[in-house]
C-alpha cells in the first residue's frame, strides 16, 4: 500500500472512530506512522486529507453498492439497495454522519452524483415495468 493510500485509511478509521469533531492531523499522522509534512505533501492540507477521505468513503459505499447481488425484480432491487444503504450507515455511524454533512452542505462528490443515478436506474426499471403509479396533485 502507498503512503496515499495508508493516509487516507488512517484518516477513515479516525472518522469511523473519532467522528469529524475529533479528527486531526495529528491522530492521522500517528495511525499512519508518517509525520505531518508528509500528510500535507499528499494533501495540502488537513481539509484536503478529510475531504479526499469523504470522498474515498462514497467510492466505497458506490462499490458495494454496485458489486451487491440484486434481485431480478425491480422493486425488490429497490428494496436491497434500501437495505444496503441503512446497513452501510449503522455499521458506520461515525463516518456516515460526516458523508452526509458534505453532501448538504454541496460538495461535489462525484460518487454521490454516480450514487443518485444508480438510484434512478433502478427506479425507472419499476416504472419500465408499469409498475410506478405516482399521483400528481395541483
Amino acid at each position: 500500500m502507498n503512503t496515499r493510500d495508508t493516509l487516507l485509511n488512517a484518516a477513515l478509521q479516525v472518522l469511523e472512530e473519532e467522528g469529524e469533531a475529533q479528527f486531526s492531523t495529528r491522530s492521522v499522522c500517528a495511525l499512519a506512522k508518517v509525520t505531518a509534512p508528509t500528510l500535507y505533501h499528499h494533501f495540502g492540507s488537513a481539509d484536503g486529507l478529510l475531504s479526499a477521505a469523504i470522498a474515498e468513503a462514497f467510492a466505497q459505499f458506490l462499490e458495494s453498492k454496485r458489486t451487491a447481488v440484486q434481485s431480478a425484480d425491480p422493486v425488490m432491487a429497490l428494496r436491497e439497495g434500501w437495505d444496503d444503504y441503512v446497513r452501510f450507515a449503522a455499521a458506520r455511524p461515525r463516518l456516515y454522519a460526516v458523508m452526509m454533512s458534505r453532501v448538504l452542505d454541496d460538495a461535489e462528490i462525484p460518487a454521490v452524483d454516480q450514487a443518485f443515478a444508480l438510484l434512478i436506474q433502478r427506479v425507472a426499471a419499476i416504472a419500465a415495468e408499469g409498475r410506478l403509479a405516482p399521483t400528481v396533485e395541483g
